[in-house]
């Protein structure tokens, strides 16, 4: 049976290229470009061997431009299967972020290392 991650991107680059690199390592790709799609997705199935989330999306509630955070649901996931490997990619890693993905057991990877660090982060 071929693992499945959970790959929740905003941007289409991006996407295509974590999800080619992954499905390369035999993974089965299922992505979502928002985390609302995301959270559905999660909850349909209870197979997943990953699930990895950009931190930052941008959505546009009644004309409003605000970043809507990937640290949140990947908390939340988190928090409900709490031997399931999640990562949150990011392009900056403050202090407070750095500390609450270590708290919970969060793997965080910078974007521009995505491609050295997802074998660490998916080895059993």
């Amino acid at each position: 049976m071929t693992k499945k991650i959970l790959l929740i991107e905003d941007s289409p680059l991006s996407r295509k290229h974590e999800e080619r690199l992954l499905s390369e390592k035999g993974f089965e790709v299922i992505s979502s470009d928002n985390l609302k799609d995301a959270e559905r997705l999660y909850s349909e199935r209870t197979d997943w061997y990953a699930v990895i989330s950009d931190n930052t999306f941008f959505v546009a509630p009644r004309g409003e431009v605000r970043p809507d955070l990937g640290i949140d649901l990947t908390l939340r996931i988190k928090k409900a299967n709490p031997t399931l490997r999640v990562a949150l990619v990011t392009s900056y890693l403050s202090g407070e972020l750095k500390q609450r993905t270590e708290e919970e057991g969060i793997y965080a990877i910078f974007k521009s290392e995505f491609s050295n660090k997802i074998d660490d982060f998916l080895k059993e």
